[in-house]
């Protein structure tokens, strides 16, 4: 039976007298509870976990500020994830219209040219296929798009748009979903353009950005936390960049992971692009905070 929750509700001031109770160093009382009326207690003691003891006491010198530090650090590398994330969906969208809008411009309407485990195998729960189940979150999506493309294609064609305007639509759920769906040589395809030899290793990566993306857009904590789903490095094998995670299976689960796969398919999507410098950069300038480090994003501390 779970329980039921009895904790009285706390006032910002109330929670700042816990916080300092408990061993944190806050110096102007005032700014802290406009920190907390901002940012929230859970959210920003997410970010003082790692300063905690085991009887859940701060470690001697935490302050309020190595919090904020960290907080406004997280916050930066969200922008950062996510503006890498923008230039991946767009890039894979426009590689799966033009290989299957050159086959049928309603592709993704077309059963056939999916795989038989996405079209034909019903759910026994829903009793729906994963396509047809695709399908309506996609009529979701148009009904609630505000895209200028999609109104006029809309009015003149219903949902049977083509694949290469119904790809504006798609969040990036959707799109690693569909990408899943299609039959594996042009998984394969579309693997290959980007770098990657394995197709299945292409859809984990798209389902890991997808969930990394969730994140970062609901502005959850990335900097130290562990993904629930761990990317693959299989297929990767002759990718120099991505050689460390191939034998660093424990790093694997940390957002340097995550970061590394980014990197790769950005070299990929846009060679001339400055994302790469613009992050090394960033980790560098690191906050500094005491026995904190970048070692809890999955990085080596001594490269930065």
């Amino acid at each position: 039976m779970k329980q039921i929750y009895d904790k009285p509700f706390l006032t910002p001031e109330r929670q700042v007298e816990i916080l300092i109770s408990r061993g944190l160093l806050v110096t102007d009382k005032e700014e802290a509870i406009r920190w907390l009326r901002r940012i929230g207690y859970y959210r920003l003691t997410g970010y003082l976990y790692p300063f905690r003891d085991a009887n859940r006491s701060f470690l001697e010198g935490t302050s309020i500020q190595h919090a904020l530090s960290l907080y406004v650090f997280d916050k930066k590398l969200r922008l950062l994830v996510l503006d890498a994330i923008e230039r991946i969906e767009v890039a894979v969208r426009v590689e799966i219209a033009l290989l299957l809008g050159a086959r049928d411009p309603l592709a993704h309407l077309n059963p056939r040219l999916l795989h038989i485990n996405f079209s034909e195998k019903f759910s026994p729960d829903s009793g729906k296929t994963k396509h047809q189940a695709w399908m309506e979150k996609f009529d979701r999506s148009i009904a609630e798009t505000r895209k200028d493309s999609v109104p006029y294609f809309l009015e003149q064609y219903g949902n049977h748009m083509p694949i290469w305007v119904a790809i504006e639509v798609w969040d990036f759920g959707m799109l690693s979903r569909f990408f899943n769906g299609m039959q594996k040589a042009d998984q394969k395809h579309i693997a290959q353009l980007f770098g990657v030899s394995n197709e299945k290793t292409m859809a984990n990566w798209l389902a890991h950005i997808n969930l990394l993306r969730n994140i970062a857009a609901h502005h959850g904590r990335l900097w130290n936390r562990k993904l629930a789903i761990t990317p693959s490095f299989k297929g990767v094998e002759n990718l120099d960049s991505l050689q460390r995670w191939l034998k660093d299976e424990e790093s694997q689960i940390f957002v340097a992971a995550s970061i590394a796969i980014l990197d790769h398919l950005i070299s990929v999507t846009q060679p001339d692009s400055e994302w790469s410098n613009r992050m090394i950069k960033f980790l560098k300038d690191f906050p500094d905070v005491p026995n904190i480090s970048v070692a809890q994003m999955g990085l080596d501390p001594l490269r930065f």
